[in-house]
């Protein structure tokens, strides 16, 4: 008895000593704090320091490994790489840094939790995270007030949540001008901007883009200037200035070559330089097009060439002929396609071949073939504008059936309980298939099977009502589409979507964007599509 009663004062002895070292400040090696500031301004540098302590520090006190575990998830999401098998990682680092009286440690620890949470497609409890990160920030570091607000705003944004992301946006321009943050600040006004945009209110868009355009030239942030450019040109060409739009776009085009994803620019050029009908400046943009943009951008560049072609011809029957064609043809892939307009063309030169033997064999029937032919073309016409006036009129009122159905969708799932919405969600990420695609992402492996592709279907179709025939009633999406469209229902982030799919991420990015533009006839951001996705 004596000896039990002294195991258990000793074992309360143990405990508070440990809860005594955990909850005070800790001390970190310099060489760590360090590498954390270089990580801020030179990651290369950064990531070159962390190696060599790992290697000259093989023995590190608790505190330090736990910060050298949280360098390196920075140092990760920074570089874009895969941060969706960090979950494990960052619930350890949070259990820890909690008892820290470090409230700057543990406000960055919860930012990346909630960056984590993000990727896997948990939005809810990134926002949590993106919370507390907030409240634990020390009042006077303003970079990462600055990262946090602009993360919590994305997750607004997503969630079609516009006023509180600006609201939110409006905090992060506040915190990253106090840090002196130029290239965040830019970013801030940009994303604000599209937030209006996106709400259909052009003219504050247009100032704020006008406002970040000269903001970058005092800069001289050239990247800046492009990307200004580009959400300018996008505005006027929205609001019919087509002359505004192209002063915007030669600007952009000057340095082109400076984007990665030079693809949406492209696809706006293209849309002003044919309106216009400014014939160099489309067979430039369709060159560029076919030669550096993605998959989307060059069944664009296709699909204008052949249309202007088919104009020059100013043959009635051909041009309805090749509208149709390419309505048909539209989710099918791009050799298929070029295949198919090549036969068209064939056949048609060859009808016009046959018809001049004809009339060669036949001149003495000069007149009455004449007239019959002028009767036919007469006809033809006749046939064309009343189909075309008919098919605007059908496409109108399906279009405003689909808006409608959207609101419907909509109002209904914001009404939806939130415990329903909740069980639906843990439903998908408790499935068999959802944690198979996780392993997946984790190891890198990429590779789905058929069966895999019918379990995500059943799942989806299983936990969300009419979820394909909501979707097919906005769209007749292609298989391709129809997988990403699953995955992003799923949670997916578009990055890992990507590599599932064994798609480049700004190929994903242009298939969201095509299928808003498909299924509204109207421009939209890929955004736009992922709230649809939302609300079926």
């Amino acid at each position: 008895m004596k000896k039990n009663s002294h195991n258990h004062i000793l074992y309360i002895i143990s405990v508070f000593c440990l809860l005594l070292t955990t909850s005070c400040k800790e001390s970190f090696s310099p060489a760590l704090r360090e590498a954390d500031k270089i990580l801020f301004t030179n990651l290369e540098k950064g990531e070159a320091m962390l190696d060599s302590i790992s290697e000259t520090t093989p023995n590190m006190s608790m505190a330090d490994k736990r910060y050298y575990q949280l360098l390196r998830l920075k140092a990760d999401d920074k570089a874009y790489r895969p941060i969706i098998n960090q979950k494990e990682r960052i619930d350890s680092l949070i259990a820890y840094f909690k008892h820290s009286d470090d409230n700057n440690i543990l406000a960055e620890t919860y930012f990346y939790a909630g960056r984590v949470y993000y990727e896997i497609g948990d939005k809810p409890e990134s926002l949590k995270y993106y919370q507390q990160a907030s409240e634990k920030v020390a009042k006077n570091n303003y970079a990462l007030q600055g990262d946090i607000y602009c993360q919590m705003a994305n997750v607004y944004s997503y969630t079609d949540l516009n006023k509180e992301a600006l609201s939110t946006l409006q905090l992060a321009y506040k915190a990253d001008s106090l840090a002196g943050n130029k290239r965040n600040m830019l970013y801030d006004i940009k994303d604000m901007g599209e937030n209006y945009y996106v709400s259909g209110n052009y003219n504050r868009a247009e100032a704020l883009f006008d406002n970040g355009l000269q903001i970058a030239k005092k800069q001289k942030d050239t990247y800046m200037l492009g990307i200004f450019h580009h959400e300018l040109a996008n505005i006027y060409e929205s609001k019919g200035q087509l002359e505004k739009a192209i002063i915007h776009i030669n600007q952009y085009m000057k340095h082109l070559q400076d984007y990665p994803d030079k693809s949406g620019m492209l696809v706006t050029a293209l849309e002003a330089f044919t309106a216009k009908g400014d014939k160099s400046a489309i067979e430039k943009c369709q060159q560029l097009m076919l030669k550096e943009g993605n998959i989307y951008s060059k069944q664009d560049a296709i699909e204008n060439k052949l249309k202007t072609s088919a104009y020059a011809l100013k043959d009635s029957t051909f041009m309805s002929q090749l509208n149709l064609y390419i309505q048909y043809t539209d989710s099918i892939v791009k050799e298929s396609r070029t295949d198919g307009i090549k036969k068209v063309e064939q056949s048609y030169n060859y009808k016009l071949k046959e018809k001049e033997n004809k009339y060669l064999q036949t001149i003495n029937f000069a007149k009455s073939v004449g007239i019959a032919i002028a009767s036919i073309l007469i006809l033809f016409c006749y046939i064309y504008f009343h189909l075309k006036i008919k098919n605007i009129k059908q496409r109108q009122k399906i279009l405003e059936l689909k808006v409608a159905k959207y609101k419907l969708l909509k109002e209904k799932k914001e009404h939806k309980p939130l415990d329903k919405v909740a069980k639906e969600e843990k439903k998908v990420r408790e499935s068999s298939i959802y944690k198979h695609l996780i392993a997946a992402i984790e190891e890198e492996t990429f590779h789905l099977t058929e069966g895999d592709w019918t379990d995500i279907k059943e799942v989806i179709n299983q936990t969300y009502d009419n979820f394909d025939s909501n979707l097919h009633g906005f769209l007749d999406v292609s298989p391709q589409e129809y997988k990403i469209c699953l995955l992003l229902k799923m949670g997916i982030s578009p990055t890992n979507i990507a590599h599932l799919v064994n798609l480049s991420k700004e190929a994903i990015t242009a298939s969201r964007r095509r299928m808003y533009t498909k299924a509204f006839n109207k421009k939209g951001k890929p955004a736009d599509w992922d709230k649809i996705i939302n609300s079926l």
